[in-house]
């Protein structure tokens, strides 16, 4: 695999932006996500540090991320923030789509992980857009594993993501956020591709 450029990573992430309205913001230094890291930790559910610096937040058209775009990170290298560009610009499309998101995220479990599934479904097909192949299910299921989910509705996830595969395998790409990041590779940095 060839390494996409910082210049590349950056286009990518501008024009997914301009497409989709959104904003992008430095996590470790926003004050609402500083409190909400603080309410995590709380609560129990994770570490407020773990939390600013490890993990990707989009509410609203805002993504904030712990990186700076286009500088790699030991936790975020570039081709992953290409990655992370495409499936957080899916949340954004479901936020679009769905007034009570929100909510519907927070407090419903089962919606949860059916919006984690489309999302790391979009995760799951720029690889496969990149290696030509479907990446294995049970990896996204261990990072699914963060989002609060339960047994029952990890296994709704591994299986919304199983359903898929054979999907992506054909060269469906079946979510908006990426059809646009796909579209915008081919045109301007197919030479990532094996």
């Amino acid at each position: 695999m060839k390494n996409p450029t910082p210049e590349q990573v950056k286009a990518l992430w501008r024009h997914m932006s301009e497409r989709f309205g959104s904003q992008v913001r430095d996590k470790t230094t926003a004050e609402e996500m500083k409190l909400i890291g603080s309410a995590l930790e709380l609560m129990g559910v994770l570490k407020k540090d773990e939390f600013l610096t490890r993990f990707i937040t989009t509410i609203g058209n805002v993504i904030y991320t712990p990186f700076t775009v286009g500088v790699p990170t030991p936790g975020h290298d570039l081709w992953g923030q290409m990655v992370i560009c495409a499936h957080e610009h899916q949340h954004i499309v479901q936020s679009n789509e769905s007034p009570s998101f929100p909510l519907e995220y927070l407090f419903d479990p089962t919606l949860r992980a059916a919006y984690e599934g489309a999302a790391y479904r979009v995760s799951m097909t720029l690889v496969t857009w990149l290696t030509g192949h479907v990446p294995a299910v049970e990896p996204f299921v261990q990072l699914a594993k963060s989002y609060g989910l339960d047994e029952k509705h990890l296994e709704f996830f591994r299986k919304y993501l199983e359903i898929s595969s054979p999907t992506l395998a054909q060269g469906g790409v079946p979510d908006k956020a990426a059809k646009e990041a796909i579209a915008w590779l081919n045109d301007h940095a197919s030479e990532l591709k094996n």
